[in-house]
C-alpha cells in the first residue's frame, strides 16, 4: 500500500522561496518570509521582490510583484493614508506586477506540483534578469517616481495598484521635486479623485494633504 504526502499550501510557498532564493541572495535581496516577499535595502529606501500567492486546497496561485520605497516620500504620504503605524515601515511608494511591466495585464502561475514551482520561478528570474532589477535600480529617486507617478495624472498607473493613494503619493513627489508642473498635477488629481468616486473620508484627508503641502516648500 503507497502512502502519498498531501502537498500543504506551505509547502507550494516553500518551492517559490527555495527556487527564487538563489537568484535574490547573489542579487542582495534577503527573504522575510514573514512578509513574502525578498528586500534589499538602499539609500534612499528599499527594494523589494514579493511574492503574492493565494492558497487553495489543491493550487496555490502565484503572480510576482516588485515594488520600491522612497523612504522621504514615505515619511511623508503614508501618514495621509488609513495605514497602521504598525505598516508604515512597509510602506511602498511604487508596486507592480512585473508581468506588467511588459505590457501584460496579469501573470499569475497555478503552482500544483513542485515542477510548476520550477517553471514559474524560471520564468520570472529571467523578467528580473532581463528588466525586473534594471527597473529597480532605475526608479529609486524622487525625480523618477515623480515621473511615473505624475506622468499622466488623469490616467490610472500601473505602478500603484490604490489609485486613490496613488494621487496622494504623486502630488508629495511632485512637491518635493518642486515641480513646475505642480498646480496643475494638484487640479488633475482632483478630476481624478472624483472620477474613482474617492468617499468622502478620503477626500478630506486628500485636503487636508493639499494644505500641508502648500504650507511647506521642499526645502
Amino acid at each position: 500500500m503507497f502512502f502519498f504526502k498531501r502537498i500543504k499550501p506551505e509547502d507550494r510557498r516553500n518551492w517559490l522561496y527555495d527556487g527564487l532564493a538563489s537568484y535574490c541572495n547573489t542579487n542582495g535581496f534577503t527573504l522575510l518570509p514573514h512578509k513574502n516577499q525578498f528586500r534589499k535595502r538602499t539609500e534612499l529606501g528599499f527594494q523589494t521582490i514579493i511574492l503574492s500567492t493565494s492558497h487553495y486546497d489543491k493550487t496555490t496561485v502565484f503572480e510576482l510583484h516588485v515594488g520600491i520605497r522612497n523612504q522621504v516620500i514615505e515619511k511623508t504620504a503614508f501618514q495621509f493614508t488609513n495605514g497602521l503605524p504598525l505598516f508604515q515601515r512597509d510602506s511602498m511608494s511604487l508596486v507592480t506586477a512585473i508581468g506588467k511591466l511588459e505590457g501584460q495585464p496579469y501573470q499569475r502561475y497555478d503552482i500544483v506540483k513542485k515542477e510548476d514551482a520550477e517553471k514559474a520561478v524560471e520564468k520570472v528570474t529571467e523578467q528580473l534578469e532581463r528588466f525586473g532589477r534594471n527597473w529597480l535600480e532605475q526608479h529609486q529617486s524622487m525625480a523618477s517616481i515623480h515621473q511615473l507617478l505624475n506622468q499622466l495624472p488623469l490616467v490610472k498607473t500601473p505602478y500603484m495598484p490604490n489609485q486613490i493613494y496613488r494621487c496622494f503619493r504623486g502630488l508629495v513627489a511632485a512637491r518635493l521635486v518642486n515641480s513646475n508642473n505642480y498646480e496643475m498635477i494638484e487640479k488633475e488629481y482632483n478630476v481624478f479623485l472624483q472620477k474613482l468616486s474617492a468617499p468622502d473620508y478620503q477626500l478630506s484627508i486628500w485636503d487636508r494633504l493639499k494644505i500641508f503641502l502648500n504650507n511647506n516648500s521642499a526645502n
